[in-house]
């Protein structure tokens, strides 16, 4: 059994992002998610993760991963936090990434997701954080730390893994 990680870069308008108690912070050090994607790959990393975490796909984002994409030489995973219909899904699929997550819109509308994830195939990820209790699945905590869970399709069936580790939330404080 072999584990791969995908360092993760979170992105905003094309700058580099934390996200801390609900809130985008400006990364104070290297602000080009470029620099800083070509470091991981100069470091050994096969695949980067990027996040662009804002509730609208903004071109300049897209710009952003279409740049990235052209100047590595190893796989590009992205999330993009707006994904949640056809149109979205088309143009964030445009910037030539090798896997797409689909974040929220897996839980909130799942028949577009499984349509979609059957046109697309391997191309597309869902990427959902999921809090699990004695009882089942529950909805995001207010403090508690959370399991994040990330699901791929692939051509032997819906492979997930799991870290524990707290929620992750767009500016306006929703999980994508």
């Amino acid at each position: 059994m072999s584990l791969t990680v995908f360092p993760s870069i979170h992105i905003d308008r094309g700058k580099v992002v934390h996200l801390v108690e609900d809130q985008v912070v400006p990364e104070t050090g290297e602000t080009d998610p470029l620099a800083v994607a070509l470091k991981f790959q100069a470091q050994g990393a096969s695949w980067v993760h990027l996040v662009a975490v804002s509730e609208r796909l903004h071109d300049t984002d897209l710009a952003t991963v279409v740049r990235i994409v052209g100047s590595l030489r190893i796989g590009v995973q992205a999330l993009f936090c707006s994904v949640t219909d056809d149109d979205t899904l088309r143009r964030a699929l445009r910037t030539g990434c090798a896997r797409l997550n689909l974040g929220s819109a897996a839980l909130s509308d799942p028949d577009w997701c499984a349509r979609v994830v059957a046109e697309h195939g391997d191309r597309l990820g869902v990427s959902a954080l999921v809090r699990t209790t004695p009882q089942g699945p529950a909805s995001p905590p207010t403090e508690e730390p959370a399991t994040s869970a990330t699901c791929g399709r692939s051509s032997t069936g819906w492979p997930a893994r799991a870290v524990r580790g707290a929620w992750s939330r767009t500016s306006a404080g929703k999980a994508c």
